[in-house]
């Protein structure tokens, strides 16, 4: 069972890492991930690491316009590697306000906090941090230093992303 769910967990990591880095023109096994997929709307950031000053979240507010001057009204989710998920938190964190309501008995306050939405001109985004967005090794084609990786490089791509709706009949 264990040889069964280690080869299970290896073809659906690969399939993750081909969702955002597949490209049939390298490999004729793979199919096209967002990297290849994603041709408009897009902008480029020119190598920059995300911080709290200059182009950061006026960068993903560009995005956003992109999106909606093509008639988009809704992101569900917007996907970036671990590494860039921290940064983003660290950006956004010194300007949350908390209001702490402690009505139960033994309840242990934690610190700190992790960004789980992007409040932009459509609303609140959803950051979901995953790790084949920006892998280090041992995958192919991949940043070897990637922000997902040990070493946690500041530069990465970010994806602003609408799901498919699927609706059943009955």
């Amino acid at each position: 069972m264990e040889i069964a769910e280690a080869n299970l967990r290896i073809v659906i990591q690969a399939e993750e890492w081909a969702d955002f880095n597949g490209n049939s023109s390298v490999n004729s096994l793979s199919y096209d991930g967002f990297d290849t997929q994603i041709v408009t709307n897009v902008s480029n950031n020119a190598g920059a690491a995300l911080t709290a000053t200059g182009t950061t979240i006026p960068a993903f507010d560009k995005v956003i316009k992109y999106i909606r001057n093509q008639g988009g009204n809704h992101i569900d989710g917007i996907y970036c590697s671990f590494g860039i998920q921290n940064v983003i938190n660290q950006i956004i964190s010194p300007a949350n306000r908390y209001f702490i309501n402690l009505d139960q008995k033994n309840v242990t306050l934690g610190a700190g906090d992790n960004v789980v939405s992007y409040q932009s001109p459509i609303g609140p985004i959803p950051v979901i941090g995953d790790f084949f967005v920006n892998p280090a090794l041992p995958y192919p084609d991949a940043d070897y230093a990637g922000s997902s990786g040990a070493q946690g490089s500041v530069v990465s791509t970010v994806y602003f992303l609408r799901h498919k709706q699927h609706c059943a009949l009955s």
